[in-house]
């Protein structure tokens, strides 16, 4: 039995995929007699049309909906399923950050998986850069493990501007001091 007879079986027996009602219609099969000519009723011609070998060649359209169908309930805004994951990943305190404040720093592939994955602490621009990458892409330990509270709190009025709006403001809404830190560069 076909997939298309199984589904319009199912629909003339009040049940479809997960239970919902379809409507199907046959338009008819070229060269082939109607109901009428072979003495059977609609139904019967319908099945028996789809069920022979002539099935190749009928036209159905799918005349109705999946009507049964619960509604699905609406998926959250994407900003906030960011949201959520970074605020997941947060430290309980920025005090846990015990990363290096200088030297050399490999991060992992899970963290690097693309482009640069040494930096070097003591340069600026490698330091904010690792910081940029371990804040979007590291989890909750790697964030505890390569990142440092003190770099993190005298970077963060310029590093604030090159990460994505989702995680500056989870930061900042869970430690003031980085809040405090934008205000206090602004002055």
């Amino acid at each position: 039995m076909t997939g298309l007879v199984r589904a319009m079986r199912s629909s003339r027996e009040g049940r479809g995929a997960a239970g919902a009602a379809h409507n199907w219609t046959v338009i008819g099969v070229p060269g082939a007699p109607g109901p009428a000519d072979r003495g059977v009723g609609a139904e019967e011609e319908r099945m028996g049309v789809l069920a022979g070998c002539e099935a190749r060649t009928a036209r159905v359209i799918h005349t109705g909906g999946m009507s049964a169908m619960p509604a699905a309930e609406p998926s959250p805004p994407a900003a906030e399923v960011l949201r959520q994951r970074y605020a997941r990943r947060l430290p309980d305190a920025l005090g846990r950050l015990a990363g290096p404040a200088h030297g050399s720093v490999q991060l992992p592939l899970h963290v690097a998986w693309s482009g640069l994955t040494r930096f070097d602490l003591d340069r600026p621009r490698s330091r904010m850069s690792m910081y940029r990458t371990v804040l979007a892409e590291g989890q909750h330990d790697d964030l505890i493990a390569l990142l440092n509270r003190d770099l993190l709190i005298d970077q963060w009025p310029v590093l604030r501007t090159l990460i994505s709006r989702a995680i500056r403001d989870v930061w900042e809404e869970a430690f003031p001091e980085l809040a405090s830190a934008r205000s206090g560069a602004a002055a």
